[in-house]
């Protein structure tokens, strides 16, 4: 990446697809901070690739760490299909994502895969995944699709959402059995259409596991906040615990 030192006063400007794609190269420093330059669009670039799919920015062993700032620009042209786990523009990432529009994306995967990132333990805000086609079997999310820890506000999403279970337009697991961790979600909606053959489907979010018992045998402290949030757009499914806005909370 040619502009910017990736301090926050001075980071690095993603301005071609290939400084996007360097980001995959730098994923291990810490607290790099990356800023849109101006508008992306992958099609040419994924459609010279042998393999005809973007690979994700991050993923369990190697997560984004950093500090994405898409600066309001748009990214067009995502194609992703994979028979992996943490599929999306970013895989995995306990980083933040700020300010970034993707458009016209389709993503085909296996489990945890989101529009924007498969796999959440970070900070989302300010993201809006428009006209995507999200598919997978479990944990799906039109923004995420698995959110263990972390902050999603003021983000939206619109398209269609598709799998087999734990599918939401939003988002598809939200995790909250982790001692002591808070999860927050506010000020988000989605009018994508949700659509499964199996269980825990929502409009908004698909599935949401609460408690846990410590190893003392105390009940952990677990804190997930949902505030502001709403969905408007069509729920079908074959299975059980199908709703509008949430497929199911389990509490035990």
């Amino acid at each position: 990446i040619k502009d910017g030192k990736g301090t926050e006063s001075d980071p690095f400007i993603i301005k071609t697809v290939e400084d996007l794609v360097s980001i995959k190269n730098m994923i291990t420093l810490a607290n790099s901070y990356y800023k849109l330059g101006n508008d992306l669009d992958l099609t040419e670039y994924i459609s010279n690739l042998e393999t005809q799919s973007w690979e994700p920015i991050g993923n369990e062993v190697t997560p984004f760490i950093g500090n994405f700032n898409g600066n309001g620009y748009k990214i067009t042209g995502l194609k992703i299909n994979s028979e992996s786990e943490y599929v999306g523009l970013f895989g995995y990432t306990t980083g933040t994502i700020s300010d970034l529009i993707l458009e016209n994306i389709k993503i085909v995967g296996t489990k945890n895969i989101g529009g924007l990132v498969g796999y959440n333990k970070g900070k989302i805000e300010n993201v809006e995944v428009k006209s995507g086609i999200i598919k997978g079997t479990e944990n799906v999310g039109g923004l995420v699709g698995y959110f263990r820890a972390g902050n999603i506000s003021n983000s939206r999403t619109s398209g269609e959402v598709e799998g087999n279970s734990k599918l939401g337009g939003l988002v598809g697991y939200i995790y909250a059995k982790d001692y002591d961790a808070t999860k927050t979600l506010q000020s988000c909606y989605s009018t994508a259409n949700v659509t499964g053959i199996g269980n825990e489907i929502g409009g908004l979010i698909g599935y949401i596991e609460l408690i846990s018992i410590n190893s003392s045998g105390d009940v952990a402290r677990v804190y997930t906040n949902i505030s502001n949030v709403y969905a408007t757009g069509n729920v079908v499914s074959q299975g059980n615990n199908v709703g509008g806005l949430i497929g199911q909370i389990y509490l035990y």
